[in-house]
């Protein structure tokens, strides 16, 4: 079997021959991985070890190990795991001390690399290189060969890569830091998506965490449970209203206020249900037409035709119709894709779930004229109230209010999204706060869990929530004890540490720190925006070109600030609401220094590289909604 092992030189690899160097269960050819450039993908075919010569004395090793563990097998699990731990730390010390020389031969390296892939950038300020204790398990049970740790590249093994990860890898974290496996500390700006507001491993939170996991985590919705009455009405009394639903996830949340919302349209407005065959849609149009005359170049004029002489009275077939904005993000189930206009989000994913109208995000004009057309059949206007994955877009003043005023004039439910902006990210408990108006239906998560247990929860009143009767929706996890004792915990820290507050003053003064930069740099920076501690950078493409907002990350991540980009341009910050004014002053200069700095020595790099393409306009609305070009 061919294994690489690293070489002398910085990214040299070298073959040498391994007889051993067997991965059971593992078909490396099929196995698609990641390197520094997230998008980059490749396959390899090996894994790749160290050098053999190591190979005897890990054998030993491996014995020694599993004399000592046996020797304090009597039963005590806790005893045999601190053997285990006494045993192998002597090799975890001698690692750590070389964790910037990978590539050199004469040492065991620091980690055993996937045949090219360069995630670990030797000589770079943070190790991206991790230790797994899993890994040293295989070093001493499955593999006659040492493995001190994994690369980041190696972290696709066995799941799908499906998001552009940030290569580093967490392992440990608490409060407004996080640590990778060497030891390394980074500042977190965001915070899982705001789903960690409370800090990391809140103590209070993993207090209630564990107590309730050693009482009951589990009932299911077949039986009541002494935990979910308590965050029921916690939940419902923090935020006025009258009934909860629980869920799970966010996109859960979302789905069950949609189906909320067309069953209190069908029930309480009286939208008429069409329950005739009614007109074909445009996508039953495309395979009617390629069905009756074989031809797709024919098929594909007659759909275009029908399809916009016909399109108005295709709303016929779904008479409860949910409007959305353009720009939204509202999760990744199917029926929440029907709403989106992000092509990576429904392209091939069809048929999707008729019955969403598109308004553009911010206009109250457009809003009126759609419910002024439309009005009659619309049961649901679903909105974030700031855009969070769009590039944290806030609406012009007043915009709120005027969608209050608009769906209390056509009797619309006024769902508002606020799973990410809600639990004080903004500086208000709710978004919708800011301009003191109340929707009729809230979704919470992600910061309602503390970043520990996923906990959602549709919020409305009587009237609204009554309309579903036992046996029409639910959920086995939803309100399960333990999810309900840290959820309750989680808004205890929000209310005791003042974090609506902390977050609107501080928040201020990221932008301020944030305001000053841009002055440094305003050919580079177009805007700096946000409300409370969930804020964005706009960049200028032209400026920034050839190079990313991935790619300042990926420098911000090096001087030990993480962030994430959304789309090629914004880099969106959001750290946890217990931030202190150091970490924000230190998260403004590495900004600073990476654009003084890094900067330009990106864009030399990458000088003869191609310009990004801009992101194309939407394929349902035609929209170009995030425009790169200036």
């Amino acid at each position: 079997m061919r294994v690489l092992a690293p070489g002398a030189l910085e990214g040299e690899l070298h073959l040498v021959e391994s007889a051993n160097a067997q991965v059971p269960g593992v078909r490396c050819s099929d196995v698609q991985i990641q390197g520094e450039e997230a998008a980059e993908k490749m396959y390899f075919e090996d894994l790749v070890f160290a050098e053999k010569r190591e190979c005897n004395e890990r054998r030993q090793d491996r014995k020694l190990l599993i004399a000592q563990v046996a020797s304090c097998d009597d039963g005590d699990d806790n005893e045999t795991h601190g053997c285990f731990q006494k045993a192998t730390a002597g090799g975890g010390e001698q690692d750590r001390g070389r964790k910037n020389h990978v590539g050199c031969s004469s040492q065991v390296p620091s980690s055993f690399l996937v045949g090219g892939a360069n995630a670990v950038g030797t000589g770079a300020q943070r190790s991206q290189i991790w230790r797994d204790p899993v890994a040293i398990h295989l070093r001493f049970f499955l593999f006659d060969v040492p493995v001190a740790s994994f690369s980041c590249s190696q972290l696709c093994v066995g799941y799908l890569s499906n998001y552009h990860p940030i290569p580093m890898v967490f392992s440990k974290a608490s409060g407004t830091c996080v640590w990778d496996p060497e030891g390394n500390k980074y500042i977190d700006f965001l915070s899982a998506y705001s789903a960690v507001n409370q800090g990391h491993c809140h103590p209070k939170v993993m207090k209630a965490l564990i107590e309730q996991a050693q009482k009951l985590t589990l009932s299911s919705r077949a039986f009541y449970n002494d935990k979910f009455p308590t965050f029921a009405e916690h939940v419902t009394q923090l935020f006025g209203y009258d009934m909860m639903l629980p869920m799970n996830t966010g996109a859960e949340g979302v789905e069950t206020a949609l189906k909320l919302a067309r069953k209190w349209g069908y029930k309480k407005k009286k939208i008429p249900q069409d329950k005739s065959f009614g007109i074909l849609e445009f996508e039953d149009l495309c395979l009617f037409s390629a069905h009756l005359f074989g031809s797709l170049d024919f098929s594909d004029c007659l759909c275009f035709t029908l399809g916009h002489l016909l399109g108005p009275l295709a709303l016929l077939r779904s008479k409860a119709l949910i409007v959305s904005c353009c720009g939204c993000f509202h999760g990744r189930t199917v029926g929440v894709i029907s709403m989106s206009c992000d092509n990576d989000a429904t392209r091939d994913f069809g048929p999707l779930v008729p019955g969403h109208l598109k308004v553009k995000f911010g206009n109250v004009d457009a809003l009126e004229k759609i419910f002024k057309d439309h009005g009659e059949q619309i049961c649901g206007f679903l909105f974030e109230p700031i855009q969070g994955e769009a590039g944290v877009i806030i609406p012009p003043d007043g915009y709120l209010r005027s969608v209050r005023d608009l769906c209390s004039r056509y009797n619309i439910l006024m769902i508002a999204d606020e799973i990410q902006t809600g639990i004080a990210r903004t500086g208000r408990m709710l978004a919708c706060d800011w301009e003191m108006i109340r929707p009729d239906v809230v979704i919470l998560g992600k910061a309602l869990g503390a970043g520990v247990i996923p906990v959602s929860v549709v919020l409305a009143d009587k009237e609204i929530m009554l309309c579903i009767q036992p046996g029409e929706h639910g959920s086995t996890f939803g309100g399960n004890p333990l999810a309900s004792a840290v959820a309750v915990a989680a808004l205890d820290v929000i209310k005791e540490e003042e974090l609506v507050k902390r977050a609107e003053q501080l928040g201020q003064v990221l932008r301020d720190q944030l305001g000053k930069v841009q002055l440094q740099f305003p050919q580079i920076i177009k805007e700096v925006r946000g409300k409370g501690l969930l804020n964005a950078i706009d960049l200028n493409h032209k400026a920034l070109s050839p190079v990313s907002a991935y790619d300042i990350c990926m420098k911000l991540k090096e001087r030990g600030i993480l962030a994430k980009p959304t789309h090629d341009t914004i880099i969106r910050l959001a750290p946890p609401l217990t931030i202190s004014l150091e970490e924000i002053s230190e998260a403004s200069k590495a900004i600073s220094d990476v654009l003084e700095i890094d900067l330009p020595k990106m864009q030399k790099q990458k000088q003869n590289a191609e310009t990004p393409t801009p992101t194309q306009a939407c394929d349902r609305c035609g929209k170009q909604l995030h425009d790169s070009t200036d």
